[in-house]
């Protein structure tokens, strides 16, 4: 990714909306919905993509190979693009490896995290790492069992696409950032 890329959302995603071959996924849909609300020019991402989204990690807490790897983004985005405003972001068992990974990195890495919106998290209800709450948007839907700890893929599991543009309303007034518009939301 270029230096000149101011901004850069960080997410461990691999599933769909609802439907594994579905190219709208929800990483996919919030970096659309950031894209209309602050300009291409604005908004970059960094996939977490080098680890299996199988259930042995799932049911151990999240993969340790994808959790230490995106702590290295995490470091690499503050050293190379310290103006960067950082979004952490995961769905299901990507947010098992947000989560894992914001115990791993150190506090002025933490400090450097802007906000992080997460979806489906099997981990609901414990902090993310040392990030303040204030910062940190949690998406659950009403009958997720992976949100209650469970490990059954029900049908609020698979629709978190539909909650994007919320979440990246979050993430745009969280960052301070000027809409395309010149408002900030």
């Amino acid at each position: 990714m270029a230096e000149s890329r101011s901004r850069r959302v960080f997410d461990g995603v691999e599933r769909t909306c609802g439907q594994e071959e579905s190219t709208y996924s929800e990483s996919l849909r919030i970096l659309n919905a950031l894209v209309s609300m602050l300009g291409e020019a604005q908004v970059a991402v960094q996939g977490v993509n080098n680890y299996p989204s199988d259930v042995q990690d799932f049911l151990a807490g999240g993969s340790v190979t994808g959790s230490e790897d995106m702590a290295a983004l995490i470091a690499q985005a503050m050293t190379q693009c310290p103006g960067t405003k950082l979004c952490a972001s995961g769905y299901s068992q990507g947010a098992q490896v947000a989560h894992n990974a914001a115990n791993l990195i150190k506090q002025a890495q933490t400090n450097f995290i802007n906000w992080v919106v997460i979806f489906g998290d099997p981990d609901d209800g414990e902090a993310f790492g040392k990030v303040p709450a204030g910062k940190v948007s949690t998406d659950c839907h009403v009958g997720d069992d992976i949100c209650l700890h469970g490990d059954l893929i029900l049908a609020p599991q698979l629709d978190y696409c539909l909650d994007a543009d919320t979440e990246a309303s979050f993430a745009v007034q969280k960052s301070g950032l000027k809409t395309v518009g010149g408002a900030i939301v």
